[in-house]
């Protein structure tokens, strides 16, 4: 190869590593403000559904209100904590979760 050809080839190397440096900076600062939008909405949306303990869906987004976890055998264990009242200070329950996904027949398109 011509050293000619050879520098040209570099340069065009050069700027087109240049602009996707660039592109990618660029882009890297847009998504970076998009998922800080995204973050921030979740968050409030999470507040409002654990107040509202429920669960709600839209065209565009299902929120899935999820009760707090129970770490033992309700039944079994309320029934002998009757007789044995000190150990209800061992119970222990989650707090309430919420989730967020696309209806269904949306999967396909994202």
């Amino acid at each position: 190869m011509d050293e000619i050809v050879l520098i040209e080839k570099m340069n065009i190397l050069g700027t087109l590593m240049k602009d996707f440096e660039s592109l990618k900076a660029e882009f890297e600062k847009s998504t970076k403000s998009l998922t800080d939008d995204i973050e921030n909405l979740k968050s409030e949306l999470k507040t409002e559904f654990l107040d509202r303990a429920e669960s709600m869906t839209t065209d565009l987004l299902v929120v899935s209100y999820r009760k707090g976890a129970v770490r033992w055998d309700t039944s079994a264990l309320k029934e002998y904590s009757k007789t044995h009242p000190e150990m209800m200070m061992f119970l222990k329950v989650g707090d309430p979760t919420i989730a967020f996904s696309l209806p269904k027949e949306n999967h396909d398109a994202v």
